[in-house]
């Protein structure tokens, strides 16, 4: 077998053996320390998630102490400020799996800390509350509950907005995402090339983000004539979509390319077109899942920056077909691609829910025989171990089982009163919401790109 990338995880699930010597109880001795605000336990004697205030530890004799703050970053827009991508918490994982099974950790208790600064905080909690869930099967509530403290509430994350926003998703939400994320198979923590997830989020190599394995994938809309580094010709995206079996795309946005580009390759191609920023009509809605659930292989959904309608779209697909929340879906696709989802866009997958409910009850009863038949990925996205020889799957491969993440629901039909017309798809010079987006993050990919030259520079010299 061919050596994979080193970062994928090598280390299972550690043997959780408490830390057993004369010292006084780890968790006392923590939160006898003047500067700790807040003292969660994760594994007795072994495993702590501690807030300081605005204090670096050293390692010790009895601890070892490791903050995650500087080093694993969100990369905004505007004030967005997290949840941490896939990337990052997929390295944390593995960062996390080899501390605990370090033979030169195994007598120190290991802790985690974080500073008082709200929005470093609630990501790193997030951190280890996804660890909590993913290698020591806690549910989000217990993880949620360890970490929680009456005097130092967590923020809640916000949408991609200019500005304070009232649209936010709330930790525990973050949480309940990736746990429905794992049960059914959508990402597998022990097989994410995170190589590939950084390179083809970077808008230089095409900006393309899995959200369901063999399914859906969003990316920033495509323009005949790029001229600019943070687009791309239609032509540049048909070797990744053959490599990973996607066959249909679907365009939300202005016609800025030649449908024929896709087309002509053997790539079925749809025109679903409403506003930037807006959200869509009932028409749009059923058409866009009717495209999707007959679809042989995956679907590559854009609008211009792939965020806002890309993510009410397959947000709401989330929702009717594993019974997310519309907070989840978000959340889950935040992860995947940072800013997904914007403002109002917000409102109308909540206000959507009930009905995507019954509407996913109903999908399942019809073809799979029961409503909690739920379809579960036996690979998840990013997937090293789908790709190798013989693996690849088709979308037909899912499996159905039946689970008991089902939440009670009542039946709703909304309509928003703009979403009545079909607005014309012309081209247009005019700046959008999308065009914004796309700017700040090829500024932000360029800056990360210098920024990681001057490291490589400074270790050869």
């Amino acid at each position: 077998m061919k050596n994979r990338n080193s970062r994928l995880s090598r280390h299972p699930t550690p043997t959780l053996t408490p830390h057993t010597d004369t010292m006084t109880c780890p968790k006392s001795e923590l939160e006898a320390d003047k500067h700790a605000l807040v003292v969660s336990e994760f594994i007795p004697n072994r495993l702590y998630f501690v807030t300081f205030r605005n204090k670096t530890h050293r390692n010790t004799t009895d601890f070892h102490y490791f903050t995650t703050d500087d080093e694993l970053v969100y990369n905004n827009y505007y004030a967005d400020f997290g949840p941490l991508n896939l990337a990052a918490v997929t390295k944390y994982i593995n960062k996390m799996n080899f501390k605990l099974k370090s033979p030169s950790l195994a007598s120190k208790v290991i802790v985690h800390f974080t500073s008082s600064n709200e929005k470093k905080r609630v990501n790193a909690a997030f951190l280890i509350a996804v660890y909590a869930i993913v290698n020591l099967k806690m549910t989000p509530n217990e993880a949620f509950n360890r970490l929680c403290s009456l005097k130092y509430p967590y923020l809640s994350f916000q949408d991609a907005s200019m500005g304070e926003s009232q649209f936010k998703v709330r930790l525990i939400d973050c949480l309940n995402a990736v746990r429905k994320a794992v049960y059914f198979g959508i990402v597998n923590f022990d097989d994410v090339n995170i190589d590939e997830y950084e390179k083809m989020d970077n808008i230089k190599h095409g900006d393309i983000s899995w959200i369901v394995p063999q399914k859906f994938l969003a990316f920033s809309g495509p323009v005949d004539s790029p001229g600019e580094e943070c687009y791309h010709a239609p032509e540049y995206y048909l070797d990744y979509f053959r490599e990973n079996k996607v066959n249909t795309v679907i365009r939300l946005n202005v016609k800025m390319y030649n449908s024929k580009s896709f087309s002509n390759a053997g790539v079925a191609h749809y025109e679903l077109y409403f506003v930037d920023g807006s959200v869509p009509s009932h028409d749009i809605v059923t058409r866009f899942f009717d495209i999707a659930e007959n679809a042989s292989g995956a679907v590559a959904v854009h609008c211009k920056a792939g965020l806002g309608r890309t993510g009410c779209l397959i947000g709401a697909y989330l929702i009717k077909h594993y019974r997310m929340t519309a907070l989840e879906a978000i959340a889950w696709m935040r992860i995947c691609r940072p800013g997904c989802v914007i403002g109002y866009q917000q409102t109308w997958l909540e206000e959507m829910e009930p009905s995507l409910w019954n509407m996913g009850d109903a999908y399942r009863l019809r073809y799979h025989g029961g409503v909690d038949r739920i379809p579960h990925h036996k690979y998840g996205i990013y997937s090293f171990r789908n790709k190798e020889p013989n693996q690849m799957q088709s979308v037909e491969g899912l499996s159905c089982d039946s689970r008991d993440l089902r939440q009670d629901s009542t039946p709703t039909l909304y309509h928003h009163p703009s979403s009545h017309a079909t607005p014309t798809a012309t081209s247009s010079k005019t700046e959008t919401q999308g065009d914004k987006l796309n700017a700040v993050k090829r500024w932000r990919d360029m800056h990360q790109t210098v920024k990681g030259f001057k490291k490589v520079l400074k270790k050869t010299h």
